[in-house]
């Protein structure tokens, strides 16, 4: 049951949850006018003028703000700062030449094991998506959404763990008691979402409003569902229950929170 609704539910998350589509043509591409050019010009010629700290960057912008034979955007600007790889005070333009300079500086002078991946990672993607941070972010996402159903199966038996701990003196429940705890909660999860999605699908495209209501009221009734199911499982006092619940709730949200940042690192090291 669990394999099943979890199917259904991914099925018709991507089928729905279309973000190259929904996102791809947006961004802010209008073209800078003349006068809002010469305002960043000044601005930024004051602050490198006034600024002792490195430069680079607003160097960058200010080279494109003076090529007036190609349009600019801010969202051209804004690029710069997420594509700017420095080390050293150097711009790297290419992994030849990030290889080159570190294998002629002393050891002690040598990025580490962790910035090196990280510096050689972004001129990788500068070189692929040619400074485009709109369609590297839309990968990204993309790439994260299609992890989804690994972040969830992975968090199943650290759910089932914190149930254990939290149920440790109940030793008439084993580890396999709380996974099957664990995994109808899980399934009522998929469901409640499934519906969710939904109605969030009838009321953009059909205009119907108070389907909102519903939605609220299937996202009440999540914590609600738990909080019974663990007071009728586990058969402990109402208040007692209620103290495991919001324990229950805060570690599965620092798991999560864990789970999401190492599939997120693992997402930016695979696009």
């Amino acid at each position: 049951m669990y394999v099943f609704t979890s199917a259904i539910f991914f099925l018709v998350f991507f089928l729905m949850v279309n973000i190259k589509g929904r996102f791809g043509v947006f961004s802010d591409q209008r073209p800078l006018t003349n006068s809002q050019r010469v305002k960043m010009i000044g601005d930024m010629e004051s602050e490198i003028n006034k600024n002792n700290s490195d430069t680079s960057v607003l160097s960058q912008k200010l080279r494109l703000l003076k090529d007036t034979t190609r349009a600019l955007s801010n969202g051209d600007l804004f690029n710069v700062r997420i594509w700017t790889v420095d080390s050293n005070s150097r711009n790297y333009h290419s992994l030849a030449e990030y290889d080159s300079v570190q294998s002629g500086l002393p050891p002690n002078e040598k990025d580490g094991w962790f910035v090196r991946k990280l510096i050689r990672k972004q001129i990788e993607l500068t070189n692929k998506y040619e400074g485009n941070l709109k369609e590297l972010a839309l990968d990204w996402v993309e790439i994260f959404l299609h992890r989804l159903p690994y972040l969830l199966f992975i968090s199943l038996p650290i759910f089932a763990l914190t149930l254990k701990l939290l149920y440790i003196r109940r030793r008439q429940f084993y580890y396999v008691d709380h996974a099957i705890f664990a995994i109808h909660h899980y399934i009522f999860s998929f469901i409640i979402l499934l519906a969710i999605l939904l109605l969030g699908m009838g009321r953009t495209n059909y205009r119907i409003e108070w389907l909102g209501g519903l939605q609220l009221i299937l996202l009440c009734l999540w914590p609600v569902y738990l909080y019974i199911a663990m007071f009728n499982f586990y058969k402990q006092g109402w208040f007692k229950t209620f103290i495991k619940f919001t324990l229950l709730n805060f570690l599965g949200f620092l798991s999560l929170l864990m789970l999401f940042v190492v599939f997120f690192v693992l997402t930016i090291f695979q696009t």
